[in-house]
């Protein structure tokens, strides 16, 4: 488990990162997707911790350091909303399908 330090976020940031790419490059009906959504759930969670503890140590006031997180934040939060959008386009894409294919059956 990650430290409540700068490297700790460091490594939460990168996590965050590579399951938000994950998530736009796999299908919506695969199997571990749940499981990547959980996790970058608690990813999360544990980024705000960090931030929350790192905030409170008013040893560290470097500007461009809050900046790169701020900007991070909004990259993650963007990155999020477009794999929402996707996600739900695919899986009404495939509730479309599903419903073509049973009045297709129906009509035999």
């Amino acid at each position: 488990m990650e430290t409540l330090s700068v490297d700790g976020l460091t490594s939460v940031n990168a996590q965050v990162a590579s399951i938000l790419q994950t998530l736009r490059n796999i299908p919506a009906e695969e199997q571990n997707t749940d499981d990547l959504v959980s996790k970058l759930q608690e990813l999360i969670e544990r980024r705000q911790k960090i931030l929350n503890v790192l905030l409170a140590d008013e040893t560290l006031v470097e500007a461009s350091f809050w900046q790169a997180q701020l900007q991070l934040t909004q990259e993650f939060s963007q990155e999020a909303l477009l794999v929402r959008g996707q996600r739900q386009s695919l899986l009404h894409a495939g509730s479309q399908r599903k419903r073509q294919i049973n009045m297709y059956n129906d009509n035999r």
